[in-house]
């Protein structure tokens, strides 16, 4: 029921519709399939509960994973029965007995695509031998099918059958071609849509999730439940992938030593080669978040993410200003994500009524928290550098980047706003390693991965 190629293929479905499966867990997964006896991989109920053990990477994703199962595994039989046999078809238009013959026999085209239940099994076949990690859009079916049908060969064995034929069978051999190719194009499309929402379980809110998550911050309400749902997703590959990349990190050159004492077991053959490891510091991350209207929604994002994946960072100390500035690292700790969030909106750790000041929160970081930076740390500031004509104090700033690993200004409004009223983006910009325009909570995503790189 489910052989190397099904697996792999039902692995990267799993993949499509979010579901983190590694690869030891694929290793895993198809140990327990070798293990099985012949009659149990012929009972589906058996090949789903080992491969839900093995596969399924969280217990809140095992309504998806069976979903998935049940539409990878479980196919319905092909509607087939109104496709004619060829040697009917062609009967009918009177080719001769030899062409008959060749499409009645037992040949490759005879017992394939003369037949319209066989037919359907060879697309199927076809369909693990074709490459559909591209189909993420309905309109790419069209385009997916003429792939699978290439894969099939069944053009080329049609082509090939009318050409063997007499002179005076091959025009009506042709037309039956045409006709044979018509339907094998509408059954392949039919294959490949139902591929296409295997591949994309929940299309409909995925798109609206994509469009959620491009959209300029203005156009947001971050308690949007939808919102929330793609927020949650992304936090979890991130994590994902900072995990992977975690072990990949620590993996050194081979260790010659350890290797060669090792391969003794084998006589010499080196099978598993042993490598030195090194230590990966994970970044430490200091966060000022400007609070006040202008900016509060993209601070808002931008606190649920860094302290969604506060693990993925060996350390995440935050600090919240409007006018003053006050640190909420333990608010965060122990009121989690939500209730912090809700905490410092409401003014419990600033105030959030008063017009933004800069240069005012700047000094007072300054005079209390500067020599806390390292060399190991990275800066994260966000803000739209409008000052309310007040001193910007960008040399704050330039002493955190002198102190820093990296000093990032992550700014929400567009760099050809910046030097109009009272922005004081430009200086600031001169005073940090790098500006980042985030304007939607995807570059803020992209932002937090290339931070965790």
């Amino acid at each position: 029921m489910a052989g190397p190629a099904g697996l792999a293929g039902f692995v990267h479905v799993l993949r499509e519709n979010g579901l983190e499966v590694g690869i030891d867990a694929s290793v895993l997964a198809r140990d327990a399939l070798a293990s099985l006896p012949a009659a149990d991989l012929a009972a589906p109920d058996v090949v789903q509960a080992a491969l839900r053990a093995t596969l399924l990477p969280r217990a809140e994703d095992r309504a998806v994973f069976d979903e998935l199962f049940a539409r990878y595994f479980r196919r319905r039989p092909r509607p087939a029965s109104s496709i004619p046999d060829l040697a009917a078809v062609a009967a009918e238009r009177g080719l001769s007995d030899g062409a008959k013959a060749a499409l009645a026999g037992e040949g490759a085209l005879g017992g394939v695509f003369g037949d319209g239940a066989k037919m359907a099994q060879a697309l199927e076949q076809a369909m693990g031998r074709t490459d559909v990690s591209g189909l993420k859009s309905p309109l790419q079916v069209g385009y997916f099918a003429e792939r699978l049908l290439q894969q099939s060969g069944a053009e080329a064995q049609l082509a090939q059958w009318a050409r063997g034929l007499d002179p005076d069978d091959r025009g009506p051999a042709e037309a039956v071609v045409r006709e044979r190719l018509i339907q094998l194009r509408q059954l392949a499309r039919r294959l490949m849509h139902e591929r296409f929402e295997l591949l994309n379980l929940d299309f409909a809110g995925a798109l609206a999730q994509r469009s959620l998550l491009n959209a300029p911050f203005a156009q947001l309400n971050a308690d949007d439940d939808e919102l929330q749902r793609a927020i949650e997703r992304l936090c979890r590959r991130l994590h994902a992938r900072s995990s992977s990349r975690l072990r990949r990190s620590r993996r050194g050159r081979v260790d010659l030593r350890r290797t060669l004492r090792h391969a003794w077991r084998t006589e010499g053959v080196v099978f598993a080669p042993r490598h030195k490891r090194r230590k990966r510091e994970r970044p430490e991350v200091l966060l000022l978040c400007d609070v006040s209207d202008s900016v509060r929604t993209a601070s808002t994002f931008m606190l649920r993410f860094v302290h969604a994946v506060s693990d993925v960072f060996v350390r995440v100390r935050s600090f919240m200003f409007v006018a003053d500035i006050a640190e909420s690292t333990a608010l965060f700790a122990e009121a989690g994500v939500d209730a912090a969030i809700d905490a410092v909106l409401g003014g419990d750790v600033v105030s959030v009524y008063e017009n933004s000041d800069y240069g005012r929160a700047l000094r007072q970081f300054a005079a209390g928290e500067l020599s806390s930076i390292t060399g190991r740390t990275s800066v994260l500031i966000l803000g739209d550098g409008r000052t309310n004509y007040k001193d910007s104090e960008a040399w704050v700033v330039e002493e955190m980047r002198r102190r820093a690993k990296k000093v990032w200004w992550v700014c929400p409004e567009r760099q050809e706003n910046w030097g109009f009223g009272d922005s004081r983006m430009g200086e600031y910009a001169r005073a940090v390693d790098e500006v980042l325009v985030v304007r939607s909570v995807r570059a803020l995503y992209n932002l937090v991965d290339r931070l965790a790189r």
